[in-house]
């Protein structure tokens, strides 16, 4: 096996070539792996908005966070602020939209915008679904 001492200059070009062109690979395997994700995560996010106003009686659910402002990565989790949910049935709520999300393989988050203390520009930039 040669090594980079060893090789020509013809051969070190040849090598480097096909490092960039490998690397050039993995980069748009990993974009396309990317768009996928968001694809998923939206369409997750807009069934379980659905779910939760059928089954929680939601009256709002907004999308925020990395998904909604257009920056999600690959780490990026689904954020979604709830208004409307009765108290008593906000954590079984919750727990449902953690359900989905781990069948999904994409973490969910949901808020509580009923509350005094939530942040209302916490919505700002957020998606009515």
């Amino acid at each position: 096996m040669k090594t980079w001492r060893t090789m020509t200059e013809d051969e070190r070009r040849t090598f480097l070539e096909a490092v960039r062109q490998d690397i050039a690979r993995a980069e748009a395997e990993a974009l396309r792996a990317l768009r996928l994700r968001r694809r998923r995560a939206r369409r997750l996010a807009r069934r379980l908005a659905r779910v939760l106003r059928e089954r929680y009686g939601a009256k709002r659910v907004v999308l925020v966070g990395s998904l909604a402002q257009g920056n999600f990565t690959a780490w990026s989790d689904v954020d979604l602020v709830v208004f409307g949910v009765p108290p008593e049935l906000f954590f079984r709520a919750y727990g449902e939209a953690l359900r989905w999300g781990e069948r999904a393989g994409i973490p969910v988050e949901v808020f509580c915008g009923d509350t005094a203390s939530f942040p209302a520009q916490a919505l700002e930039g957020g998606i009515e679904l």
